[in-house]
């Protein structure tokens, strides 16, 4: 579902741009639609908003944040417009699953406050929410009013400990992630490694305090200096770029995947690099098996919580 979801994002982006900025129209949110399935099994269907594009956080390796040169750029600026455009949804297509598209959602807490006196005034209120955050983001939250928002899924930028992103600061990552996980809120910790201060060791010693926390989905890439980007800048200076990463008609080309190191790193070969990224994917499995039994175990335990409570 992921890698299909990210693809689609791709495909839409281009038109959502043209219209924001070539149009002095309001901008009316399209359909967006996407079939889920589980083992090629259809699952329903969850809509799709495209909340803002950019970031400000203004990652060193980041894309998203710096092809908009560290804008925010919101297309619903308050929490009763994702609402209405939630109900819309589920009104004329009786979905209640979504996923917000905007790589900080929840960090403008009163736009999501606003949200969620929405949902409140609701009698009932079954659309269960995907998003994007950081540790900064969700730290501003007591669980219960994650919970009341229906936050079923969160993409968490793990990165690595010793990493130091701004949007890092406030819980301590692990315990956030337990603390979500335990109140049936499942967690994709994505993490990121090749920083200049990891070893071999370093990198086996973070994964495994990562697997004690269980997250619902992992994901592990190599950290990957971008055209355009801050780290990609730095490297060249640096004259730590591989032969051809620094050549932007490479993007065309698989090697740009986030699995190929792209310059030269004081600890890890390129070879190196890749095989350890393939290892952990292979260990996580190992250690807490296929992620769609993880899910599963966690929201029932959310389930026996709220009950019980």
């Amino acid at each position: 579902m992921i890698p299909s979801l990210i693809e689609f994002i791709r495909d839409v982006n281009l038109s959502l741009v043209t219209i924001k900025f070539k149009n002095e129209k309001p901008f009316k949110m399209p359909t967006l639609l996407q079939k889920m399935s589980i083992l090629s099994i259809t699952a329903g269907m969850q809509g799709i908003i495209i909340a803002a594009l950019g970031c400000p956080n203004g990652c060193d390796f980041c894309v998203t944040s710096h092809y908009w040169k560290r804008r925010y750029i919101p297309y619903f600026k308050s929490g009763y417009e994702i609402y209405t455009q939630i109900k819309k949804y589920k009104r004329d297509h009786g979905l209640n699953a979504v996923i917000i598209i905007d790589e900080e959602f929840l960090l403008n807490r009163k736009r999501a406050l606003e949200y969620l006196e929405c949902i409140r005034k609701e009698r009932h209120w079954d659309v269960h929410l995907m998003c994007f955050s950081s540790i900064k983001a969700l730290s501003q939250y007591s669980l219960e009013e994650l919970m009341e928002m229906n936050l079923e899924i969160v993409w968490l930028g793990y990165e690595a400990h010793g990493a130091g992103y701004a949007k890092m600061e406030g819980k301590n990552p692990d315990e956030l992630i337990r603390e979500l996980q335990s109140h049936g809120i499942a967690v994709l910790a994505s993490s990121i490694i090749g920083y200049d201060y990891q070893t071999r060791e370093v990198i086996e010693k973070e994964f495994q305090t990562l697997m004690t926390v269980e997250p619902s989905f992992t994901q592990f890439l190599i950290y990957s200096p971008v055209y355009g980007t801050p780290l990609y800048d730095r490297l060249k200076k640096e004259n730590r770029l591989l032969p051809g990463f620094d050549d932007p008609r490479r993007y065309r080309h698989k090697e740009i995947d986030g699995f190929t190191l792209q310059h030269r790193h004081p600890h890890l070969s390129q070879q190196e690099a890749s095989e350890i990224v393939e290892e952990l994917y292979k260990k996580d499995y190992e250690l807490l098996g296929p992620s769609i039994i993880r899910i599963a175990r966690v929201w029932f335990e959310g389930y026996l919580r709220m009950i019980e409570n």
